[in-house]
């Protein structure tokens, strides 16, 4: 009864509210200027406004997600142990907790392969992601990702923008932390709680932005790629949105089978 009183209270995140319209509305602008202004010059006038405004914006993004996910992760595994309350039910939610991550992030990592396979993206609009260069690589096979899961130095990893390995680091490293006193897992605990509330503010601010930001990417790609740009994102979008929906399917299927949860209440 001690330990579940020593164990952290459920965090109140600051709620981040997305101006999906705007920001639907700056890409559409955007693309339409940067393909309507090309070879004018008043798309050069545009450009030496949009471009740094574009790129300061998603900066500031990719700035927050490291912290915020390390956080998140941290702080999602350390409050399933508090629900759980400990014991058997404990191990059993955590792992569930671990092998639904790994799983998903398995099946994510061959579906896409897969789908890039049969739906191959355009030659031009492969082009105008790989920004013009003769060519945009490979997609790495399943070994190597299982290999990049765990990195020589997990620094490195975060400094390179290597998310998988990064999350799953934190993963092993919160479920260690349920090992040690009470003292230092309660204040690691906070600290982690604390580092994910504050990122979460941070993100809100920066979303607000979207509009803008997205605005100036979007007038950058349509002016530097032309139509192509438009094929370019159009096949992503169906990518990511298929692989994702595969992912949600499948949790679904875990929630009402391995969780015992009903369709209705899932839904």
């Amino acid at each position: 009864a001690t330990r579940m009183q020593d164990q952290p209270s459920p965090a109140a995140f600051p709620e981040i509210r997305v101006p999906a319209a705007l920001t639907f509305a700056g890409l559409a602008l955007g693309l339409i200027a940067g393909i309507g202004l090309r070879g004018t010059p008043a798309l050069d006038t545009l450009l030496a406004i949009a471009q740094p405004a574009g790129t300061l914006w998603l900066k500031a993004l990719q700035l927050t997600i490291l912290p915020l996910v390390v956080g998140l992760v941290f702080t999602g595994i350390s409050q399933t142990m508090a629900a759980a309350g400990g014991g058997r039910m404990t191990r059993r939610a955590v792992g569930l907790f671990v092998a639904v991550l790994l799983a998903s992030g398995t099946m994510a990592a061959l579906l896409v392969p897969l789908l890039l396979g049969i739906a191959p993206i355009p030659q031009r609009a492969g082009a105008a992601l790989a920004g013009g260069m003769p060519d945009p690589g490979t997609v790495p096979g399943f070994a190597e990702i299982l290999s990049a899961m765990v990195p020589d130095n997990i620094f490195a990893a975060a400094a390179s923008g290597a998310m998988l390995p990064v999350v799953v680091f934190v993963a092993l490293f919160a479920l260690a932390a349920t090992r040690i006193a009470d003292a230092p897992r309660r204040a690691l605990a906070h600290v982690f709680e604390g580092l994910a509330a504050a990122m979460m503010v941070v993100v809100g601010w920066v979303l607000m932005l979207a509009p803008v930001g997205v605005f100036g990417l979007a007038v950058s790609l349509g002016a530097s790629n032309g139509a192509d740009a438009i094929g370019a994102l159009a096949h992503y979008i169906v990518v990511v949105s298929t692989t994702g929906a595969v992912v949600l399917v499948a949790g679904y299927l875990v929630a009402i089978t391995l969780g015992r949860l009903r369709p209705g209440a899932f839904a």
